[in-house]
């Protein structure tokens, strides 16, 4: 007897768990086919038929991070749109997949696509979205949706070399203020920790402290100097080249005028500067400065 009671609620437990996956793979169905159509309407440009299979409060999250609500807004929003696009927006879904939430509301995750002009312009592109399912009176609609736009973040070689002179800019202008200023610790504060610094003499200052000793010297001998009556400073030749993505090799001369009453100093300087990326501050790595000389002519001999 026992035997036949197990037997009996195994069935009976069997064809309830059928009966279930059956609505469930039914159900399953019925959303996906409900965004096909939803997709079709669109693209036939029937906008009003689209949103026949959302609920009446149902909201919308679009791609620029607007949130309109109610079946009549979305509606009218589309309606103000539809006058500003060029032709019919053609969508494409695809890869579905799908999660329940109750019997009744499921959440249904997907691939998207639109091709969308406006003045000539691609506004359109390539999303993922989510839409939340909800079985009313027998019939699924959809109660919210969002897409979110695929993006790919610029790489940071892109982002550099979008924004080398800027760069390059920034850290010169830096550097003039910290000399101009005497500032040894400004100055300093430019170059990375392992730092290098080969001066007009050819003297090597490795790391920071040694920057700052040179720099420091360098403002004192300089204090005891008289000030020039005029002073003016040109850079010329400038190149750069990505060494790697965070790292610039520039090169540039600069010459520098100096007058004291009716005498006048000229200084022209060669700089190799390497700069390096390090927790998104660009700071000097390696500076070479050479004096530039003009080489001895040697007279030919007959």
């Amino acid at each position: 007897m026992k035997t036949m009671k197990s037997i009996a609620t195994t069935v009976l437990f069997l064809s309830l768990f059928c009966s279930l996956n059956a609505q469930s793979s039914t159900d399953e169905a019925a959303i996906k086919k409900l965004f096909s159509d939803v997709t079709s309407a669109f693209n036939e440009g029937d906008y009003k038929k689209g949103f026949t299979y959302y609920t009446n409060n149902a909201f919308e999250i679009g791609p620029d991070g607007s949130l309109i609500s109610g079946k009549k807004a979305l509606t009218d929003s589309w309606s103000e749109f539809m006058k500003m696009s060029d032709t019919k927006p053609v969508f494409t879904y695809s890869n579905p997949s799908l999660q329940w939430v109750t019997a009744d509301v499921a959440v249904l995750s997907f691939d998207s696509e639109a091709d969308i002009k406006i003045q000539g312009q691609q506004v359109g592109g390539k999303t993922k979205g989510i839409a939340v399912c909800h079985k009313v009176n027998g019939k699924w609609l959809i109660e919210a949706d969002a897409v979110v736009p695929i993006t790919t973040p610029p790489s940071p070689e892109a982002t550099a070399q979008n924004n080398v002179e800027k760069i390059i800019e920034d850290v010169y202008h830096q550097a003039m203020k910290a000399i101009d200023t005497r500032n040894a610790r400004a100055i300093t504060d430019l170059f990375t920790e392992k730092g290098v610094m080969i001066d007009p003499l050819g003297s090597i200052h490795n790391g920071k402290d040694a920057i700052y000793k040179n720099y420091v010297a360098l403002f004192q001998m300089l204090s005891k100097m008289p000030p020039p009556s005029s002073f003016n400073r040109t850079f010329q030749d400038r190149t750069h080249v990505f060494l790697a993505p965070t790292k610039i090799l520039l090169r540039y001369s600069e010459v520098e005028t100096r007058q004291y009453g009716d005498k006048k100093s000229v200084d022209e300087m060669a700089y190799s500067v390497i700069l390096s990326q390090e927790n998104g501050k660009w700071l000097i790595e390696n500076l070479t400065l050479t004096p530039k000389t003009e080489m001895p002519t040697v007279a030919a001999k007959n």
